[in-house]
């Protein structure tokens, strides 16, 4: 009898486990392999599938003015990464920058409008009082629940804001954020992960 019950517990369980499987990768985790000790936890980590990385565009963004990008086809999956970049000098008045520490764009996808966290650039030294100055460097978009599955999907990166201070505190960042000043520019980076795609998080 004891033979019997074993055999049928036995057998629901490989049902169970064959009806009702899946497995969930958690793209935000690092690259060191397996995660606990021997990979006990059996969660994957890093790029072990070795992807292709997200495309990435650079652009200039003067003012009022947009960037986009489009000729993506996902099917299910669609996320977009928005990290400032430094500022650079202005392509009509070479060798004036207009200096920012912190940065905010809105990206649009299908329709769909996500506007990001003031977010801080690397590498430039913020005022405490700066409205980043403890801030994350990028921050990812998910527009997945926006997709569907059928049409080719463009990106854009428009209202751009900084705390860039003009002439009443230069160079300390402790100034509120404003719209890009006409004749103004920042710089962004945007990595779009469509489904197959790799990003770095």
């Amino acid at each position: 009898m004891k033979t019997v019950q074993a055999l049928t517990m036995l057998t629901i369980a490989a049902v169970l486990s064959a009806c009702g499987s899946s497995t969930t990768v958690d793209s935000n985790l690092n690259s060191s392999g397996f995660g606990g000790s021997g990979g006990a936890s059996g969660q994957f980590s890093g790029n072990w599938m070795n992807l292709p990385l997200a495309p990435n565009f650079t652009d200039t963004i003067y003012g009022s003015a947009s960037a986009q990008h489009g000729g993506f086809n996902p099917s299910a999956q669609f996320r977009v990464k928005i990290t400032p970049q430094p500022a650079v000098s202005l392509p009509q008045a070479p060798g004036w920058t207009f200096p920012y520490g912190c940065v905010s764009v809105t990206v649009r996808v299908n329709n769909v409008t996500q506007t990001t966290a003031v977010l801080r650039v690397a590498g430039v030294t913020q005022n405490p009082n700066s409205q980043c100055a403890n801030a994350p460097t990028s921050q990812i978009l998910d527009f997945s629940n926006a997709m569907t599955g059928a049409n080719s999907v463009s990106v854009r990166v428009s209202n751009p804001q900084y705390d860039n201070c003009r002439t009443n505190q230069p160079h300390q960042y402790g100034c509120s954020m404003s719209a890009v000043w006409t004749g103004h520019v920042v710089r962004i980076r945007t990595d779009v992960q469509p489904d197959g795609y790799w990003l770095d998080p």
